[in-house]
């Protein structure tokens, strides 16, 4: 599963996000097909006591068993770290945070220059290599290309988590009704019962569909700014190529500050997350946008002179991100965001004083 989404140098065979998604329906089979031989299992074992029947013998019994129950254990504690990988959006985006600050300042001079324009105007094979290892990717239009979180795989496992149950509970029924004649009344509820958790399995299947398919049809997103960290008081230019299978209707960019603090009580940590500041970018079609194709928007945001740096901190922090919000057709929306660092504004050198003694011994001193 894994080579589904390989890296090629820069390039890769298919988007992460499908190569991860792929793996999980992979994984969410295996689960789904050992809880359905467990419960199976499990159901003709009960019946087997209360009737007094002999039970299977131990090597047919761990033919059943141990393959099932392998394949539900490779399967969940995969799934599981498959979505805890993709819940650490916070700590991710921290991470880069600090990564992308150490590489700014480690430039040595004025961060807004970081990077010469010159060099933005280059061929991409030409430029200078960038600072910061793997975490700054050099983009083909600006001079950084941005990474986007996008958290699908969590609606993806709540899908999966109910279908998983439905499943277990239509494989329960269905023995059940196999393995002994109940009355009529409990027939008759036992089927209704089967009839729901089959509806629920079909249903959560078609929902899990729906949602990739919309996944698709949003296509990938490339965010490139013309610098970072971007400096307090200058302005942000940001070029947005969005995928337009969807033939989006409107695309929207925000710069948005999210404060973060932290709460120590004890052996306890509370964390409150808010916005507190917005800014819409001024956005205009570029003329290489294709119909169907991609659409590329040209947009440009005034950072504050008083804007907060971005700083990570034991009790709290601030954190700056691009929030790209799109709306198509049929109910199709999208909503991602790029970490972007910020850093404080220069401040201006302090005028130079000079003292001298003029005539009669007296001190004077002139500001220059």
């Amino acid at each position: 599963m894994k080579l589904l989404h390989k890296k090629r140098g820069d390039r890769s065979s298919v988007p992460p996000l499908a190569g991860s998604l792929v793996e999980a329906l992979g994984d969410a089979a295996l689960t789904l097909v050992g809880s359905v031989v467990l419960t199976a299992v499990a159901v003709d074992w009960g019946f087997r006591l209360v009737d007094s029947r002999p039970l299977p013998g131990l090597w047919q019994s761990a033919l059943l068993l141990l393959p099932s129950l392998a394949c539900v254990a490779v399967g969940l504690f995969r799934l599981s770290s498959l979505v805890f990988r993709s819940s650490l959006t916070v700590e991710r985006r921290c991470a880069l945070i600090r990564r992308g600050g150490d590489a700014g300042n480690r430039s040595g001079g004025d961060p807004a220059t970081s990077r010469n324009e010159s060099d933005e105007r280059q061929p991409q094979e030409n430029r200078p290599p960038v600072r910061g290892g793997s975490t700054l990717q050099p983009g083909e239009r600006l001079a950084f290309r941005l990474p986007l979180f996008d958290d699908q795989l969590r609606p993806m496992a709540q899908l999966g988590g109910l279908a998983l149950l439905a499943g277990i509970a239509t494989a329960a029924l269905v023995s059940s009704l196999a393995e002994r004649r109940f009355s009529t009344s409990t027939t008759v509820g036992l089927s209704l019962l089967l009839t729901l958790t089959s509806g629920g399995v079909l249903r959560t299947g078609w929902l899990f569909a729906r949602h990739l398919i919309r996944w698709y049809r949003c296509g990938p997103t490339c965010v490139e700014v013309n610098a970072i960290p971007a400096v307090a008081g200058t302005t942000l230019v940001l070029h947005v190529r969005q995928c337009d299978r969807a033939r989006w209707r409107s695309v929207q960019v925000a710069l948005e500050c999210h404060e973060e603090a932290v709460f120590h009580q004890g052996t306890d940590v509370r964390r409150e997350s808010r916005r507190v500041l917005s800014l819409p970018c001024r956005l205009e079609e570029a003329p290489t946008t294709r119909e169907g194709r991609h659409r590329d928007l040209l947009g440009e945001c005034d950072i504050p002179r008083r804007a907060m740096p971005t700083f990570i901190g034991t009790n709290g922090s601030i954190q700056w991100r691009l929030r790209i919000t799109a709306r198509a057709k049929r109910g199709i929306a999208m909503e991602r965001e790029a970490p972007l660092t910020i850093a404080a504004a220069p401040t201006a050198p302090a005028p130079e004083v000079r003292t001298f003694r003029r005539s009669g011994g007296r001190v004077g001193q002139e500001v220059g």
